[in-house]
């Protein structure tokens, strides 16, 4: 394989990569690296994330091409086997599974942009937002008729082809929709989209996590940037009080129940829902939707098949196609434009004072029945003890290193 940073070159050290040609590294995260290549058979483009394998994690039982059983980290397995499930157009596919001694390397139809690319680059008029917005809607509806929460909804896992067809991305967090309720783990879902049930320490939930992460892009689509900030879990439920209003028990039954609840509210007190006033510019049949996804209550939240048919998608101006987008020749992901950021920042300064630039802030990092079997009562009941002996306040847990979040599931495909 070619060449990626540091000069590392991938065929040497595995062998079985030897089909693909590196072209450049295009992504980083917490658990892996993702590169663009060419598959060699094919001539086609592709995006091989590489995952680095832990010996001490739990393994589930994984089917390779040829029908034999492996033993995968449960992180990495659960990945493999939602992405096998899971066929649509608006879902990346996973075209191929390379095992090594310490790494495990997907590789997936490559796109070019990601929706956090095109944001910072584009405006989006109103069919576009539409176009985009129905694009999602139309795969998280796939996914939970089909039984998985994604569970890290945001605008730079959703990718963009060169012909405006968008594909919900990096399933590293998704889980089964639990038939019955049972205990998940509270830290998932990158902060600024994290609903106000898993910050309050509820976790027994369902897709409706999933919702209020759409309405956090579908307000980045309409005013081209993130509306809740925080910097921690306590900062980002003060934020999402004073944009949607505080909850009480008339609002949102049982919320007083949350360990966090009386404390906070006596701290903060509560505050009107003020989403309207915010979005006062907006049409108001978009600002009808957003309000349906960002509701606190999240029995009351809209379900990604009653969204489909809101007014809003259904009147003039309709969503254009997805050919009719603007798309960049240059590819427009959240990577490229941290580092454009990262060089206007860099280049006012040039001839400041060293101690102006002491006092500069970073700024905080953006951002039925289900076909899959759930866990079993032992992994359950794991789940349920380690949620616990956990601490009584979610803010105390996030902490401390969030559990990945396969480490108790098991799951059949």
């Amino acid at each position: 394989m070619g060449v990626s940073e540091g000069g590392e070159i991938l065929s040497q050290e595995f062998p079985a990569l030897e089909r693909y040609v590196a072209v450049e590294s295009i992504g980083r995260g917490k658990y892996g690296k993702v590169f663009l290549a060419t598959d060699k058979q094919t001539s086609e483009r592709v995006a091989i994330k590489r995952l680095r394998v832990d010996p001490k994690e739990a393994t589930l039982k994984v089917r390779e091409a040829g029908g034999e059983l492996r033993d995968v980290p449960a992180s990495i397995a659960i990945e493999i086997k939602v992405l096998r499930l899971l066929n649509n157009d608006h879902v990346v596919k996973l075209l191929d599974v390379i095992y090594a001694a310490t790494d495990i390397f997907l590789v997936f139809e490559y796109m070019k942009h990601d929706l956090c690319g095109l944001i910072h680059r584009h405006k989006f008029s109103a069919p576009e937002i539409k176009c985009y917005l129905k694009q999602i809607l139309e795969g998280l509806h796939y996914c939970h008729l089909n039984g998985v929460m994604h569970r890290d909804i945001k605008s730079a896992n959703l990718l963009v082809s060169g012909k405006g067809v968008l594909k919900l991305a990096d399933f590293g967090m998704s889980t089964p929709i639990p038939e019955t309720p049972r205990p998940l783990h509270c830290g998932v879902v990158t902060l600024w989209n994290r609903p106000p049930e898993l910050l309050l320490g509820f976790s027994s939930y369902g897709p409706a996590v999933d919702m209020w992460s759409l309405g956090c892009v579908f307000a980045e689509l309409l005013v081209c940037q993130s509306i809740l900030p925080g910097k921690d879990e306590k900062q980002q439920l003060s934020w999402i009080f004073k944009m949607c209003g505080t909850p009480d028990e008339t609002s949102w039954p049982g919320v007083s129940k949350s360990p966090v609840y009386a404390k906070f509210v006596a701290e903060n007190g509560k505050k009107p829902r003020r989403l309207r006033k915010a979005f006062n510019n907006v049409d108001p049949r978009a600002l009808d939707l957003l309000e349906q996804m960002l509701t606190l209550n999240p029995e009351k939240r809209i379900t990604a098949e009653q969204a489909l048919l809101s007014d809003y998608l259904w009147t003039e101006p309709l969503a254009c196609a997805p050919a009719e987008l603007p798309i960049s020749h240059e590819a427009c992901t959240e990577m490229r434009s941290k580092l454009d950021r990262k060089k206007q920042h860099q280049q006012p300064q040039q001839h400041q004072q060293p101690a102006k630039r002491k006092l500069e802030r970073a700024k905080p990092s953006s951002h039925g029945s289900s076909t899959i079997a759930t866990a079993t009562a032992a992994t359950a009941k794991r789940d349920e003890q380690q949620q616990l002996k956990a601490s009584p306040s979610p803010w105390q847990r996030s902490q401390a290193p969030t559990p990945k979040p396969w480490e108790t599931a098991t799951l059949a495909c």
